[in-house]
């Protein structure tokens, strides 16, 4: 039944970004979308990276690099632990722009694509719900490709 629901989840949330131009602001190690299908419908996938863990400390930084970067037609979505909470808030607060706190889809939705029935850690990502004893599911990605999405490293 889990799996069931999840499906629809996916088939549903895909609808949000469908066609449309996408700034993913996340940890150095999440790699949203990345070894998955999640973001095929986008039109475009471009990325600010933010440190991994204490993005909070450096909060001001982040809003001010999507507010410099961010494109008119661009929906943003975050992936940055409670922080995104904050982050999307204040966007919505304090700007016209778009912003989504996307929680831990990618991770759940590769877990689903894998048939893991337990938590897994995943290859180049960080799963802090993992154990290092953990199954590891390997994804497969083309390195150069990522790298060119990337516009901008708060650091």
């Amino acid at each position: 039944m889990k799996k069931l629901i999840l499906k629809i989840y996916v088939k549903h949330i895909k609808k949000i970004w469908e066609n449309k131009r996408l700034l993913i602001v996340e940890g150095s190690e999440t790699k949203l979308g990345i070894g998955n299908d999640l973001f095929h419908n986008s039109i475009s996938v471009r990325r600010i990276i933010c440190p991994s863990i204490n993005a909070y400390n450096k909060i001001d930084l982040i809003y001010e690099s999507i507010i410099s970067n961010v494109r008119k037609d661009e929906l943003v979505i975050v992936a940055l632990g409670p922080t995104a909470s904050v982050l999307c808030t204040k966007l919505s607060v304090c700007s016209d722009i778009q912003a989504i706190d996307i929680g831990h889809i990618d991770i759940v939705y590769l877990w689903y694509k894998n048939k893991c029935d337990t938590v897994c850690r995943v290859s180049g990502k960080y799963v802090n719900e993992a154990k290092h004893d953990s199954k590891v599911i390997d994804i497969d990605y083309n390195e150069a490709s990522y790298h060119k999405q990337i516009i901008f490293k708060v650091e």
